[in-house]
């Protein structure tokens, strides 16, 4: 039982060792701008490199994952339950290190308009915001009308538009067809 723990512990490390060299680990991107100084250049320079950075340790992380399955199943259905946590001991430090770097890419925390933007390229192909980046926009325009003591909203508070609509409610399509056939006198 011991030379059989002893060889799986071997195997694991041999494998361990070649998978390393398949894994390589990405280069965290260096001088990103400080957004309160930046030009608009730097930004989307910046933004660029943490995109690269974000898609390579996504590649790392997916070959982690697949380096662990291969070990796993390398170490066949007998293997002991030891060696298999082990395996997996050691894909979970190597994940987290790499996702704590990744993490450090923004020292004082990922900035909100970067999780905007990447919620608005997966939900909405980069043309559109999604629902988070959405209702915080929805929530500033809001907040902002609230405070304006001389809006619609501060002196009607229970005002509801009476204009015509496209739906069964009046919304911002035809707040805005309402604007472009509007008389200019």
């Amino acid at each position: 039982m011991t030379i059989r723990i002893l060889s799986g512990l071997a195997l694991t490390a041999l494998l361990a060792t070649a998978a390393q060299a398949e894994c390589n680990y990405p280069k965290s991107p260096a001088n990103l701008p400080d957004g309160n100084t930046a030009t608009q250049d730097q930004m989307v320079e910046g933004m660029k490199q943490v995109k690269e950075y974000n898609g390579a340790v996504t590649a790392y992380l997916s070959c982690l994952e697949q380096e662990m399955n291969a070990r796993v199943e390398a170490a066949g259905p007998d293997a002991p339950a030891e060696q298999i946590e082990q395996i997996k001991a050691i894909h979970n430090k190597r994940h987290n290190a790499a996702v704590d770097e990744l993490e450090q890419t923004w020292p004082g925390g990922t900035p909100l308009w970067f999780y905007v933007l990447k919620e608005a390229e997966h939900r909405g192909g980069g043309d559109r915001l999604g629902p988070v980046g959405g209702r915080i926009v929805a929530e500033v325009l809001i907040g902002l009308l609230r405070a304006d003591p001389a809006s619609y909203l501060s002196l009607e508070p229970g005002w509801q538009p009476d204009l015509p609509t496209a739906g069964p409610g009046f919304g911002l399509a035809d707040l805005l067809t309402l604007g472009i056939h509007r008389d200019p006198a």
